[in-house]
């Protein structure tokens, strides 16, 4: 009689498993899993920039499409002061936020990283646990300066378009200039000012934000190239 195969170690202590057991296990896999893949979700703050990112471009690109359906067969300056009518202080003021809330992030996983960058220098802890930690701060880093990389460009053309509908403004009323009295030119003069400046200030602060990430990335890189490095064998002395 030919001997039986015996099942493997695994499937025989999973089979004298009681149902209970079993569902306490599958309970505890389901929870393992859970944790090891939550480094691929997006923070509530990572949510929020990319969300104002994605709201400030939709806003653009649907007040361009309409000035350009609305002005087909107008001059160039109208077609200007059509299509820059979005530049208002509201998205000005939603891009700073979204500014200072990347600068928050930014701040943050830097300091974490430099400080995991410390630990596992000093061969302390885990080294499976720091690595998996940096991993999770590295995508950090990297979604972040993409989220400041957007706000920059979202701030300057911004900033553009408000000048460019002073502009358009001054040009259309030319003809009028004796008509309007003087503090009507400041006053809208005044309202463009109100966005280029909060506008500029969130491209300024985004801009910094990603220097000092880039700055730590670089710094990074160049301390692993560093100890990668093979030692060179010393010289022979020279005999005198």
């Amino acid at each position: 009689m030919a001997d039986e195969q015996e099942p493997p170690v695994g499937e025989a202590a999973q089979e004298s498993l009681s149902l209970a057991e079993r569902l306490a296990r599958a309970y505890y896999d389901w929870r393992h899993d859970e944790q090891r893949h939550r480094e691929n979700w997006f923070e509530p703050v990572e949510m929020v920039l990319f969300a104002v990112i994605v709201g400030v471009t939709l806003i653009i690109a649907a007040d361009i499409l309409v000035g350009f359906a609305s002005a087909l067969n107008q001059d160039a300056w109208t077609l200007v002061g059509i299509t820059t009518q979005w530049a208002q202080l509201p998205i000005a003021i939603a891009l700073l936020g979204a500014s200072l809330l990347g600068w928050y992030q930014c701040s943050r996983s830097c300091d974490e990283f430099e400080s995991y960058l410390n630990q596992g220098g000093s061969d302390q802890g885990d080294t499976d646990d720091i690595d998996q930690t940096m991993t999770v701060l590295l995508r950090r880093l990297n979604l972040t300066r993409l989220a400041l990389a957007c706000i920059v460009v979202l701030g300057l053309v911004t900033a553009v378009a408000a000048i460019a509908t002073v502009v358009w403004y001054f040009h259309s009323n030319m003809n009028f200039a004796g008509r309007t009295p003087w503090y009507g030119h400041v006053a809208y003069v005044a309202g463009g000012l109100a966005v280029v400046i909060p506008a500029l200030a969130c491209t300024v602060i985004a801009a910094r934000a990603w220097a000092r990430t880039s700055y730590l990335l670089m710094t990074d890189e160049t301390d692993a190239a560093y100890e990668d490095e093979p030692e060179q064998p010393a010289e022979p002395e020279s005999v005198s």
